[in-house]
C-alpha cells in the first residue's frame, strides 16, 4: 500500500512539474509576442483629455480612482499588439499603437488591372493594323476586278 502511494505521489509531482513547465514556457511566449504598444496614458473623467507620455513596452498607466489623472507605473509591461514580419508598428498622434503594413491585394489588383489595360491596348493595336494594311489592298483588288469587268464588258460589245 505504501509503494502505491509512493507512486502516485510521484505521478502527481511530474504532472505538476509538466504543468509549470507549459506555464513558464506560455508566459515566457507570450512575453514575446507583442512587438507593437501605445505611447500615451490618456486620463479619465475630468482628465479625460490629458495625456503623458509612456512607452508601455516597459511601463504600465495607471488612472487615479478620484480624478481619472493618468500617471506612468515603470517596470510594468503591457499588453501590446503583434505586428507581422511585413509590418511596422506606428503610433498616431494620440500615442496609439497600430500595425502598418503593405497592402499586398492592392498591389496584386493594381498588377492585374495594368496587364488587362496592355491586353486591351495591343489587340486593338493589332487588329487596327491588320484592318489598315488589308483595306487598301482589298479595295485595290475590288478596282482591279471593276476594271477588269468592264473591259470585259467593252471586249464582248466591240
Amino acid at each position: 500500500s505504501s509503494g502505491i502511494n509512493a507512486e502516485y505521489g510521484q505521478i502527481n509531482l511530474r504532472r505538476e512539474m509538466i504543468f509549470r513547465l507549459l506555464l513558464l514556457h506560455l508566459l515566457i511566449s507570450v512575453a514575446h509576442t507583442y512587438n507593437c504598444y501605445d505611447q500615451k496614458c490618456w486620463g479619465t473623467k475630468l482628465y479625460n483629455s490629458t495625456s503623458i507620455p509612456c512607452d508601455l513596452a516597459q511601463n504600465h498607466c495607471q488612472l487615479s480612482n478620484i480624478t481619472g489623472y493618468p500617471s506612468c507605473l515603470q517596470h510594468f509591461d503591457t499588453i501590446g499588439i503583434k505586428c507581422g514580419d511585413q509590418c511596422k508598428c506606428v503610433t498616431d498622434d494620440r500615442g496609439r499603437a497600430a500595425c502598418s503594413c503593405p497592402n499586398k491585394y492592392i498591389i496584386m489588383i493594381s498588377v492585374a488591372l495594368i496587364g488587362v489595360v496592355l491586353a486591351g491596348i495591343l489587340w486593338f493595336v493589332y487588329f487596327r493594323c491588320k484592318m489598315s494594311k488589308g483595306l487598301p489592298m482589298d479595295t485595290a483588288r475590288a478596282e482591279e476586278e471593276a476594271e477588269g469587268r468592264r473591259n470585259l464588258k467593252y471586249a464582248v460589245d466591240d
